[in-house]
């Protein structure tokens, strides 16, 4: 398990069993630093802003994530 999901399930896990809109975000914070490579980024701002909530974690992801396909997507299943 890496250093951030560690800590996003440890800070999180509660999320998940709340609301439709608590879970998805919690689901996608889950996965997509690893997708989009932000783990290491992600890491260090929860490390340093322990009492953030799910939503400003979500916020802080957006504003260091580009739009677009994440790096290892070559959207090739999005040609038809």
């Amino acid at each position: 398990m890496s250093r951030y999901r560690e800590i996003f399930e440890k800070m999180y896990s509660g999320c998940k069993d709340k609301d439709y809109a608590s879970e998805t975000t919690y689901l996608f914070m889950l996965n997509a630093p690893e997708e989009y490579e932000k783990e290491k980024e992600m890491t260090v701002f929860m490390e340093g802003n322990p009492d953030a909530s799910l939503r400003e974690v979500f916020d802080y992801f957006n504003q260091i994530t580009p739009d677009g396909l994440s790096p290892a997507d070559d959207g090739t299943d999005l040609i038809g």
